[in-house]
């Protein structure tokens, strides 16, 4: 059997758990984690095609070390939240009335990325949240902010996937997938003569493949 995916693969909740369990009338992300990981195992276990998915390993903040052991050259990084994009910010709930507490800008998430360790020369980082790749009015998409912070603070390298739709998880077998409709831009430019720009469409629950966008050097 070979693996249909050959990067590693970390999700990683950039909160407290305090954070986590503020009142919400949905799944908490420590949930969707573990339903995200467990559905990966069992498809692989069931599966009768000649491929496997990576398993995703699954690191809170602010646990010490949280990133540290993190490969650069074969892991993947999944900020796992949920975005506000008219506010360039991430929550930690899906409860729309939830206030500044489990609330994080792109500098502050940028901030905890640090904290835990995060390898300076790490390549791959996808915000897992909807909306994470497009703005509004005005305001820069989130993982296009979340580039700039972390190019700042000395990750040369990276590069930061949003997603211009709304995601879900399909819990059958681990995949990721996305709502659209039409076509979707984002477009990010700032002083370090970036980027960045993927064209974008596709149908109702298509692959995340297929409505993301990545800044990057």
């Amino acid at each position: 059997m070979t693996t249909q995916n050959h990067r590693n693969k970390i999700i990683f909740i950039p909160f407290t758990r305090k954070e986590i369990e503020l009142e919400s009338p949905g799944r908490r992300l420590t949930e969707t984690a573990l339903a995200w990981h467990e559905s990966m195992e069992n498809f692989n276990n069931q599966n009768r095609f000649a491929y496997s998915y990576k398993i995703p390993g699954i690191k809170i903040y602010p646990g010490n070390l949280a990133l540290e052991s993190v490969d650069p050259a074969t892991y993947t990084i999944y900020i796992l939240a949920h975005c506000i994009k008219e506010l360039c910010q991430i929550k930690s709930t899906n409860n729309p009335y939830q206030g500044p507490e489990g609330r994080l800008t792109p500098e502050q998430t940028a901030a905890r990325l640090v904290e835990s360790k995060l390898p300076k020369d790490v390549m791959h980082i996808k915000v897992h949240a909807c909306n994470s790749g497009v703005g509004t009015d005005g305001v820069k998409p989130f993982a296009a902010m979340l580039y700039v912070e972390l190019r700042k603070k000395g990750f040369k390298f990276v590069q930061v996937t949003g997603y211009t739709v709304p995601v879900y998880m399909n819990i059958s077998d681990g995949r990721r997938m996305g709502q659209a409709a039409g076509m979707f831009v984002s477009r990010f430019e700032d002083d370090d003569k970036t980027t960045h720009f993927i064209p974008i469409s596709g149908t109702d629950k298509s692959p995340l493949k297929f409505h993301k966008a990545t800044w990057h050097s």
